[in-house]
């Protein structure tokens, strides 16, 4: 998901908003490198169930809406520490 995404099921790669290695993006696209891991949790949860609505052209609701629980949670686990590792999934 954070450099490949899944093309299959038209998800956009989290790098090509948020940054090689979360540090953010331009038009002030959020960090998520170092994010506590059960706010991202939380976060993307209210995106994918449609609860919270303030990201610019639904794009973080459309990213968030077809992944599972699994994969919110690997991905919180990468973008929870402070340095950039291994991707969970490309």
């Amino acid at each position: 998901m954070v450099t490949v995404g899944d093309p299959k099921r038209l998800i956009t790669p989290c790098a090509a908003c948020h940054g090689a290695n979360g540090q953010g993006g331009v038009n002030e696209t959020t960090a998520l490198r170092g994010m506590p891991r059960d706010y991202f949790i939380r976060t993307m949860e209210m995106f994918r169930e449609g609860h919270r609505n303030n990201d610019t052209f639904k794009g973080m609701s459309q990213f968030a809406k077809p992944l599972t629980d699994q994969e919110i949670a690997l991905l919180a686990d990468y973008y929870a520490c402070d340095t950039p590792k291994e991707t969970p999934v490309e």
